[in-house]
Order: structure tokens, then sequence, then C-alpha cells
């Protein structure tokens, strides 16, 4: 499962660790009662030469964070899962 991001020219998220300045992009997925996601994914971030010097990490342009899930017990096999994901 995953969220993507896709930003407009000029604009960008934050990794997990977003250097010396602004607050890490966050993703809570909530699957069905029994599944449990795993970690949230990170691919490389870039770095971001902001004003002042202040240096953050990221992504612009579009990125995909995913997080693998472990399913239910006793899910038959090609079942769908409904997951939703809350994003800060």
């Amino acid at each position: 499962m995953g969220v993507i991001f896709q930003m407009e020219e000029g604009w960008h998220v934050c990794w997990k660790n977003p250097g010396d300045a602004g607050l890490a992009t966050t993703v809570t997925f909530t699957p069905p009662e029994g599944a449990k996601p795993g970690n949230l994914g990170w691919p490389r971030p870039i770095t971001f030469e902001q004003p002042g010097g202040i240096k953050g990490y990221g992504y612009a342009g579009e990125v995909m964070l995913i997080s693998a899930i472990v399913p239910p017990d006793g899910i038959e096999a090609g079942a769908r899962l409904n997951v939703t994901a809350e994003v800060g």
C-alpha cells in the first residue's frame, strides 16, 4: 500500500529527517481489523538549499511512500482490503 504525493512546481515534502528546518512528512495507515501495517518506506531524498543556507531533505515532483501490510488471519488469496491513510 502507498500514498503518492504530486507536488506543484516549487513545492516539496520533507523526508523523515527534514534537515535544518521543516517537519517530517507522516503517513498513518489504518487497515481493517486483524491486519497490521509495516514501517513506512522512504526513497532516497534530495537536498534542498533554502534561503539563509538552510539545508532540507525531501522530495519534489512526485514520490510514493509505501508500507507492507500483514493481512489478517484467514483471508483468502486475492481478497481486497480497504485501507485508509492520514497524511501530515
